[in-house]
């Protein structure tokens, strides 16, 4: 039996809006599905305006460039992240500083964060690893003394609400993805959410560096590049493919989410080591983005990856710690603390996890991971 990693969902709608868009090129024009896309978001986030864009990575690009770094400032991130997010912001003047994680959910330590603010701490910006919430209220509670800019980084968060509030609603500005990996996904897409207070400066920036928002207004006679910018907008044709998605959004979550389970509870019936299994996830807040384990070892990690593939399933590691890089470290992007990144993220292997995992799959994996620490 061969498993892959992934299998993305699709929805027979989206086909229809693609017929749509050729059969009627004028609503390319007009930003049709675009429009309900930032509907759909802006009914769900009513203090945040949205904007759709070509990537989650684009999204962030986007803020960093609104924020407009100076020499010297810094935003404080987790070293355990995509390499696109430091990129977006070392590409635009930032100084990275990294922050270590929580062993357990793999998320930023609020602690570490504030040991890590200094005078020239501008902004701080966390992720949800695979949906579980980080310790956002006391993040958000510190950037409030410091007078920082909070950035959710809530690529993997979609549809998961915490202490009554949606993740992506506790910054100032929050993003979403909707890449090939991704739980509702367009193939490749975006979102970026902002607080009203930020409007002129990102709507300049997303429209390329110019005007033109005013001056499609008539508040200005003429139109003009008056700042940095990039063309950010989500292409019509993957709106209209994210726009069928979004309608069935609480479906998929759902059957993702019942899929996980699964997987989960039939994994706990035969003996694995000790810490093996997410169970901070199992009665925790999440949408099954991921699921995740914790070999003892690298080593263990690398035999079991290996027993896998033998088997036709289908594994990944995930994020190497950033501040090991090449780049980091001619950068100066340090990192003062390293209690658990490295040592956590050589451990941890993801399994796959899909709507269209079936029971068949799930038994045969559980059987083949159970199978190789018996044999260990």
């Amino acid at each position: 039996m061969l498993v892959p990693f992934n299998k993305l969902y699709t929805a027979s709608r989206s086909a229809s809006n693609i017929k749509d868009l050729i059969d009627y090129p004028e609503r390319i024009y007009s930003g049709f599905y675009t429009k309900k896309c930032i509907a759909h978001f802006e009914s769900l986030y009513p203090e945040y305006e949205a904007l759709m864009t070509t990537s989650c990575t684009a999204a962030l690009e986007l803020i960093a460039l609104a924020l407009d770094f100076s020499k010297g400032e810094e935003i404080i991130m987790p070293s355990y992240n995509f390499v696109g997010v430091a990129n977006a912001f070392a590409l635009h003047g930032a100084k990275i500083v990294f922050a270590d994680i929580e062993p357990h959910s793999m998320n930023i330590q609020a602690a570490s964060i504030e040991s890590a603010i200094t005078k020239n701490t501008k902004a701080v910006l966390v992720m949800h690893y695979g949906g579980a919430p980080c310790e956002i209220e006391a993040i958000r509670k510190l950037c409030d003394i410091h007078h920082l800019i909070l950035i959710e980084d809530n690529a993997q968060g979609i549809g998961v609400t915490h202490n009554g509030r949606l993740l992506g609603s506790f910054g100032d500005f929050s993003t979403i993805s909707f890449d090939s990996q991704k739980n509702i996904s367009c193939s490749e897409g975006g979102l970026i959410l902002y607080k009203k207070k930020f409007k002129e400066r990102i709507i300049t920036v997303f429209n390329n560096g110019t005007n033109k928002a005013a001056f499609m207004q008539g508040l200005t006679p003429n139109f003009e590049w008056i700042s940095e910018g990039l063309k950010f907008n989500m292409s019509e044709y993957n709106a209209a493919i994210l726009s069928a998605l979004l309608d069935e959004q609480q479906h998929i979550l759902q059957e993702r989410m019942e899929r996980w389970n699964a997987l989960f509870e039939t994994l706990e019936q035969g003996w694995l080591p000790n810490d093996f299994l997410p169970h901070h996830l199992k009665n925790g807040i999440h949408n099954a983005h991921l699921f995740y384990v914790k070999c003892r070892q690298t080593i263990e990690r690398d035999a079991l990856i290996a027993y896998l593939s033998a088997k036709g399933i289908s594994t990944q590691f995930h994020y190497m710690p950033l501040h090991h890089s090449t780049f980091a470290r001619e950068k100066g992007f340090v990192m003062k603390d390293d209690q658990y990144t490295t040592m956590e993220a050589q451990k941890l292997l993801r399994l796959p996890i899909y709507n269209a995992l079936s029971d068949d799959e799930i038994q045969y994996m559980s059987a083949s991971i159970h199978a190789f620490y018996q044999q260990s």
